[in-house]
């Protein structure tokens, strides 16, 4: 039975605390969603980063909990401009899509 549950994404849940985790981000009138995907001037706050790059983005002053505000995509797959700490952050749009954000709807 739980196999079949989904989150607001459309992705199959497998456990209950996944689903109800989904629920509540809803109720609050938030979404996550990957750093690669947010608007112009969207902000939001950390709350996953792929473990293998948790080391590599740190320095960048880029951690879960912190806020993190989308300033520039660059076309053609070209790297995204995030303000953290009121400092202007470069990363590549691979290393943006390890990144998800909880953001107002």
């Amino acid at each position: 039975m739980i196999a079949h549950l989904e989150n607001s994404g459309g992705e199959k849940c497998r456990s209950i605390k996944c689903f109800k985790d989904d629920m509540r981000i809803r109720e609050r009138g938030q979404m996550e969603k990957k750093l690669s995907e947010m608007e112009y001037e969207e902000e939001g706050i950390v709350k996953k980063i792929g473990e293998s790059l948790k080391d590599k983005i740190a320095g960048m002053g880029i951690r879960e909990g912190k806020e993190i505000k989308m300033m520039t995509k660059q076309p053609i797959k070209g790297p995204v401009v995030v303000v953290v700490d009121r400092s202007n952050t470069s990363i590549g749009l691979g290393l943006a899509d390890k990144i998800i954000v909880e953001v107002a709807k």
